[in-house]
């Protein structure tokens, strides 16, 4: 049935003024332009966060809700209701009916906007009895590994503490890996070692590894430029090279304040394309800026580079990485248009992401078998002067650029406390995982004194503070 002109007059001024008497009520919503910009994001949030949490992770909508949903992002996100389908696997949010996104999960277990979903994803594998990081389970003679084991019981448990505020830190699970041996773990109610647990921008450095493993077959592409067609001004000096180091000059809000993350990762069918239609703000090369931007238009360079098509583009980082190290627990996001999500939202359980660790700091070898060209881990981890010695190929670096070459120590860093730190000296990983304030630094200097490492556990930018 039409609407008449007058009735959906009606229509629209009655949203606007819900809209309105909304944005009041929501505090930073208080301008109602932002708030009509940002409601669609709260509610794509709403079902991206329940579709992961609720039909990957077998949580409960109320435990998301008070995770990542909760206090330590906004409140206000309970104002969004959401409808769970189990049956078949899809998630509808809204506020107070308006602003309604859909999100289904594929049969690879990933979640995006706007699509049906296919069928709850299979069944995690039962865990392998052998020793870490073949099987899964812990060294059976940890305590023969390190000195003093009774202290890093003692450092582990104190991230699981309340800060002495009495603000609680969100901790799920610490996994110490040292001598290449899981050696110590602890969980928080509700979690355990086989769970996928969102690695926020930990994921950036699957575009590293899969970069490093197409130059394997084209040892300049590096330094490859015009890496769009429709780019003709400045954009085409872009460089391989600048999306993995941060430089790639194009203009990038990481923090949130235009919505650039949120709205490329949630809102974008296509999050390259989104990323490619920004200006540049800086000559490419010149300038560090930490773009989640960078990593989903690279992700999108390497699938381009790679000549694959799509069926076997969406086999390539699990024939290439998660197959052969055994991360069988393991999701790589997608957005609408179905490509891979480079800046963040890699769900994998506490083994796979130590597994990913283990491997970085075996330089590329797993087994055996090298997997990254010799020189691709190095380049990875040796600062740059750009990001003043705190980052590397899309990670980053603990103890500036004293080295003068490969850092010592490196690590994954995902929004929230997520966290894996490598040591290569000692083959070292310690991953963190939560959803709450956190500084892994002060975990780090708990930690590596009971391992007997004697590694920075500081960044420069730290060090600076200092």
């Amino acid at each position: 049935m039409s609407i008449r002109p007058g009735r959906k007059t009606l229509i629209t001024v009655a949203v606007v003024i819900i809209g309105v008497v909304i944005a009041g009520r929501f505090g930073a919503f208080r301008e109602a332009g932002f708030f009509l910009r940002n409601a669609q994001l709260g509610s794509a949030l709403v079902a991206h966060d329940l579709c992961y949490g609720v039909l990957l992770q077998g949580r409960s909508e109320e435990h998301v809700r008070n995770g990542e949903l909760g206090p330590f992002i906004d409140d206000r996100l309970s104002w969004f209701s959401a409808d769970i389908d189990q049956d078949n696997a899809e998630i509808r949010t809204s506020l107070y009916g308006l602003f309604s996104i859909q999100y289904g999960m594929r049969a690879d277990g990933s979640c995006s906007r706007y699509i049906e979903g296919e069928g709850r994803a299979p069944g995690l594998p039962a865990p392998d009895p052998r020793p870490w990081p073949t099987g899964d389970a812990i060294h059976p003679a940890p305590q023969t590994l390190i000195a003093d084991y009774d202290a890093l019981v003692e450092a582990v448990e104190a991230e699981f503490e309340p800060f002495p505020s009495g603000q609680q830190r969100g901790t799920r699970s610490v996994l110490i890996i040292h001598e290449g041996a899981l050696i110590y773990e602890r969980h928080a109610p509700g979690w355990d070692r086989f769970i996928p647990q969102n690695g926020q921008s930990n994921t950036k450095v699957v575009t590293a590894i899969l970069a490093g493993a197409l130059a394997d077959q084209n040892s300049s592409m590096l330094e490859d430029r015009n890496l769009r067609p429709e780019w003709e001004d400045q954009r085409t000096d872009i460089t391989i090279r600048n999306l993995l180091h941060m430089t790639s000059g194009l203009d990038w809000n990481e923090s949130n304040a235009d919505g650039d993350p949120g709205v490329a990762k949630l809102l974008s069918e296509n999050a390259a394309d989104y990323v490619a239609a920004k200006p540049l703000r800086n000559p490419p090369g010149q300038r560090f800026n930490y773009s989640g931007g960078d990593s989903d238009l690279l992700m999108s360079v390497l699938q381009t580079k790679s000549g694959l098509n799509e069926e076997a583009w969406s086999r390539f980082p699990y024939d290439t990485i998660f197959e052969p190290l055994g991360m069988q627990r393991t999701v790589l996001s997608r957005d609408t248009s179905g490509q891979f999500i480079g800046q963040g939202s890699m769900h994998a359980a506490a083994v796979d992401w130590g597994r990913l660790g283990l491997f970085l700091a075996r330089d590329g070898v797993w087994e055996g078998e090298r997997i990254l060209p010799v020189g691709w881990v190095d380049f990875m981890t040796t600062p740059t002067e750009t990001s003043r010695c705190n980052y590397g190929a899309q990670l980053w670096i603990r103890g500036g650029c004293e080295t003068g070459g490969p850092a010592e120590v490196f690590e994954l860093s995902g929004f929230m406390g997520q966290s894996v730190t490598i040591v290569p000296a000692t083959e070292t990983v310690i991953v963190r995982t939560g959803f709450g304030p956190w500084r892994t630094s002060d975990l780090l200097s708990r930690v590596f004194p009971a391992l007997g490492v004697d590694a920075p556990t500081l960044m420069a930018r730290e060090m600076a503070e200092k």
